[in-house]
């Protein structure tokens, strides 16, 4: 009698075949250990089971005190990683683990000899660090900033730091022993992140916040500088420059041939003095900051030259200006005698600055027009008579200018 065998009896004699290499995990765990991390938990790690089918999770037993039995305490952890974290345990108690792994034919061989640890003692435990405070972050020039921050509470080993250039945290460097580090070789004008990270005997601790710091950059020139020619020197005057980041920290004048000053950032004018008559001279004005100095703007050309100081009612002048030849003044009556009672500056217009006008025609002072309204002319005569008396040369006429102007018509 012949046999015939169908096509789904070969399928399943086939499985069958394939499936003789698929079983059980046939060993158990190996590479375990056990570290107690505080006082009530212990870490377990081991070295992942291959087999076939893969495996889909472990089986934890637990044994305390030792040789008391194991009790199951996880009955698949549904991971295949090598590791698992028991917590809720005792201080200062050892425990034994067994880990056996599973697959999706069940469970296989327990990992071969028991491992234990000992959860530390209550007194022992260190807890995870605290953020760091109180991130400062200072630029020391274009390309370097120093980063300082306040130590969290308890016992830090080191410190970690990870820095932000353009979106996303790196390390940038580790094991920092003190609370402050320099990071350098940075670009002019960019922007950097830093997160700082304590470490402590328990491991990392919670990152900072993000602090960030734009680089300086060099400022820009000043502008309108202009210079005005007395006896032996010359007063340089110039409005602000511009610094995106770091801002302007003070100003350098030059002159050609000779003569140089140095000022604050707040003042916006410098008198050279040990100038050469006769001479022409050409001012640069640069402004400085951490990041270095910016380029110059040029003034115009003076010559000083020596002429008759104003008289002044209580010193000597400090700055004797030159003064242009004006044509002569009417020889009609006396003008009348103005009280200067308010404030003039640059766009007042009423009689107050037609008197002033005047006033600086007839002393010598100014050569412009009399118009009542007070403009950039004006205003570099107001300077000049201010300069001659000793009063710091702002342009603007206030109480000290008002009360030389009354004293001395």
């Amino acid at each position: 009698m012949v046999r015939r065998i169908t096509f789904t009896a070969l399928m399943a004699l086939s499985l069958l075949a394939t499936r003789a290499y698929a079983d059980l995990p046939t060993y158990g765990p190996d590479g375990t250990s056990a570290r107690a991390v505080s006082a009530t938990e212990i870490d377990l790690v081991w070295n992942p089971v291959i087999a076939n089918p893969s495996v889909t999770g472990y089986k934890i037993e637990r044994e305390s005190p030792l040789g008391g039995g194991f009790t199951t305490i996880v009955i698949n952890t549904n991971s295949a990683a090598g590791s698992y974290n028991d917590t809720g345990l005792s201080p200062n108690t050892i425990y034994s683990y067994r880990v056996t792994a599973i697959n999706s034919d069940g469970a296989g061989l327990s990992s071969a000899n028991p491992f234990f640890a000992t959860t530390l003692s209550t007194a022992a435990y260190v807890p995870p660090p605290d953020a760091p405070a109180g991130i400062t972050l200072t630029p020391a020039d274009a390309f370097t900033v120093n980063i300082s921050w306040v130590a969290p509470a308890g016992t830090i080993t080191s410190y970690n730091i990870n820095r932000n250039v353009a979106g996303g945290l790196t390390p940038l460097a580790t094991g920092i022993a003190g609370t402050s580090y320099t990071d350098t070789n940075l670009s002019p004008g960019g922007t950097y992140g830093y997160q700082i990270i304590a470490v402590n005997s328990a491991g990392t601790g919670t990152p900072s916040p993000t602090v960030y710091v734009t680089m300086p950059t060099i400022p820009s020139a000043p502008g309108n500088v202009t210079a005005v020619a007395a006896d032996s020197q010359a007063m340089v005057t110039w409005t602000p420059a511009y610094s995106a980041g770091g801002g302007v920290t003070g100003y350098v004048v030059s002159g050609t041939p000779n003569g140089s000053a140095s000022v604050g950032s707040g003042t916006l004018s410098a008198v050279l003095t040990g100038l050469t008559n006769g001479t022409l001279y050409l001012f640069s004005v640069a402004a400085t900051n951490i990041a270095g100095t910016g380029p110059a703007a040029l003034s115009n050309s003076v010559r000083p030259a020596t002429s008759t100081p104003a008289t002044s009612p209580s010193s000597p002048p400090v700055f004797t200006p030159t003064i242009p030849t004006l044509p002569p003044i009417s020889t009609g009556a006396p003008a009348p005698i103005f009280h200067f009672s308010t404030a003039l500056s640059v766009g007042s217009r009423d009689a107050a600055v037609t008197a002033l006008q005047n006033y600086l025609i007839a002393k010598k002072f100014y050569a412009g027009p009399v118009t009542g309204y007070f403009g950039a002319l004006t205003r570099k005569a107001v300077q000049i008579y201010q300069t001659a008396h000793a009063i710091q040369p702002v342009g603007n006429v206030g109480p000290l200018t008002r009360a030389y102007l009354n004293a001395n018509q």
